[in-house]
């Protein structure tokens, strides 16, 4: 019986193809690598667990492929890089953007207030100025690493 390893084919070697005249080798080998992994789901025994990839592609109902596929880069386009489409990707930058910047400059101030002013020094000040510290390093290492996860599909 075949491996799902060896049912699937390089993806690799699949975006490297280019041209026009490779748009059906791209064709073939993606209904090929679909037929294998039918072939492994339907031999496979009933108490065997599922795998993700053959299960996956042994789904695929329409292979469509363009000569857009390869960009001759070894990359996919970056349009199958994005999550959402570009105006939603565009929305949720200007709103984290926003959410940075609010951040950042109201936590600035509660601790600079702290800081200088001699009757803000108080126990329980000390405190409100150490969540605005923990919030601004929340907002500067933690925002972006959110917008890019949430903007950019995980390959």
């Amino acid at each position: 019986m075949a491996d799902a390893t060896t049912a699937w084919p390089n993806m690799a070697a699949l975006w490297n193809v280019t041209g026009p005249d490779h748009a059906e080798t791209l064709r073939s080998q993606a209904i090929q690598a679909r037929e294998s992994a039918r072939a492994i789901a339907a031999w496979r025994p009933l108490h065997e667990a599922a795998h993700p990839l053959v299960d996956a592609a042994a789904n695929i109902t329409d292979v469509t492929m363009t000569s857009s596929l390869g960009n001759g880069t070894g990359a996919p386009p970056a349009g199958d890089l994005l999550r959402h489409d570009l105006t939603v990707s565009a929305v949720l930058c200007v709103a984290y953007l926003i959410v940075f910047v609010v951040g950042l400059l109201g936590n600035s101030c509660v601790v600079a207030v702290v800081c200088r002013c001699p009757r803000m020094r108080s126990a329980t000040n000390y405190f409100i100025a150490n969540l605005a510290v923990a919030d601004i390093l929340v907002v500067v290492f933690c925002l972006p690493a959110t917008l890019v996860s949430n903007i950019f599909v995980r390959e």
